[in-house]
């Protein structure tokens, strides 16, 4: 019997295999580690499909396993009713967005043997599911060496993209966090917070906005501030980009705010910040010293407002910046950094899987 593991997932990548070849991924770093698997598994006999194929013939691949990686737009049903077993459900999207995922949690997660999120849904998860906290693969290799370069570098950064939480999911989210206090998680969209710091660095030469959608409108802004945004964005938006890595190395500082604030969401913003040698202003996990240590990045919770920010950056000489990347490379030449890499998403993803394939 062939080993199966059906992937449920969404958007057009989602179909025919087409997020397993990297043709198709192109400079997206960060859809690397499913190529890697998608490569892995078939050193170990493991067949990785997406759901569309396995719907067409379900038949064809008994004994399959269901890997849900979709928190929104999700197949699982019709591939459960399939035959398929519900072995793993992930989901990294943010409360914010993935609203109803959150505070469903628990119907939704009891069908499965694991489940596997950011920390701070594990209360919300069902008890008849064994719950993993999980980090997203970053495609940087463990011993990754990050450059300095301190007197060639411009001054500061943000790459982000103009999209907004829509007022009815806000709504939603107040609501549910209200009467059911999610851990961890704080109701507060950090987009606007990144729209503050535009505003306030668009005035400064040497700060650089880059992301999709700049060149449509702030969606929700009105008023004074609503035009204040959008001024400051004509002023220091650079246009989109494929790859965010060359374009980070050119900068010595970089705002990488999370969408939200919720405990254990560590995305790939700070590691493609480190791993360009730009320093991470931070902020999003709570935890965040509990995956990277605090010598790796600029805290942004210690500041009292964008001028205090804007005079400790200002300041910093190059023996400072040299000492946080000091502390960058040791972090990411540690195990404590191998949890972030593809090469251990693959190994662990690999080990759960065999655990349904053991007499196969």
């Amino acid at each position: 019997m062939r080993k199966v593991v059906v992937l449920d997932v969404a958007g057009p990548l989602g179909r025919e295999n087409k997020l397993f070849d990297r043709k198709n991924i192109g400079n997206n770093r960060h859809g690397w580690a499913m190529c890697h698997l998608y490569e892995e598994c078939k050193k170990e006999g493991i067949d990785l499909i997406t759901a569309d194929r396995y719907l067409a013939q379900p038949t064809e691949f008994p004994g399959s396993i269901l890997w849900r990686n979709a928190t929104l737009g999700s197949s699982a049903d019709q591939v459960i009713a399939a035959g398929a077993h519900p072995a793993i459900l992930m989901g990294f999207e943010h409360p914010l967005y993935a609203c109803r995922f959150y505070w469903n949690l628990a119907k939704l997660t009891a069908p499965y043997d694991y489940t596997l999120m950011p920390k701070g849904a594990e209360s919300f998860a069902s008890p008849r599911t064994k719950f993993r906290s999980f980090i997203s693969p970053q495609p940087y290799a463990k011993g990754t060496e990050v450059p300095g370069g301190f007197s060639k570098r411009k001054f500061l950064t943000m790459i982000s993209g103009n999209a907004r939480v829509h007022p009815l999911r806000r709504a939603y989210v107040t609501i549910a966090h209200a009467i059911h206090p999610l851990p961890t998680f704080e109701n507060r969209e950090l987009y606007i917070d990144r729209l503050d710091a535009i505003r306030h660095f668009a005035k400064r030469e040497g700060f650089d906005l880059y992301g999709v959608g700049w060149d449509m409108p702030i969606r929700f802004s009105w008023g004074r501030r609503g035009r204040e945004w959008r001024r400051a964005v004509g002023i220091a938006w650079r246009g989109a980009i494929d790859d965010k890595y060359p374009v980070l190395q050119q900068y010595k500082f970089s705002i990488c705010f999370e969408n939200c604030i919720f405990g254990g969401w560590v995305t790939e913003k700070i590691i493609d910040s480190m791993a360009a040698g730009c320093i991470p202003v931070y902020w999003g996990a709570p935890d965040i010293t509990d995956y990277i240590p605090s010598s790796c990045f600029i805290d942004f919770r210690k500041f009292q407002n964008w001028e205090d920010l804007e005079r400790f950056l200002s300041s910093m000489d190059e023996e400072t910046y040299n000492g946080y990347i000091r502390n960058i490379n040791t972090f990411m030449a540690s195990e404590a950094f191998a949890r972030f890499t593809q090469e251990q998403f693959a190994a662990d993803m690999i080990g759960l899987f065999n655990e349904y394939f053991k007499n196969t």
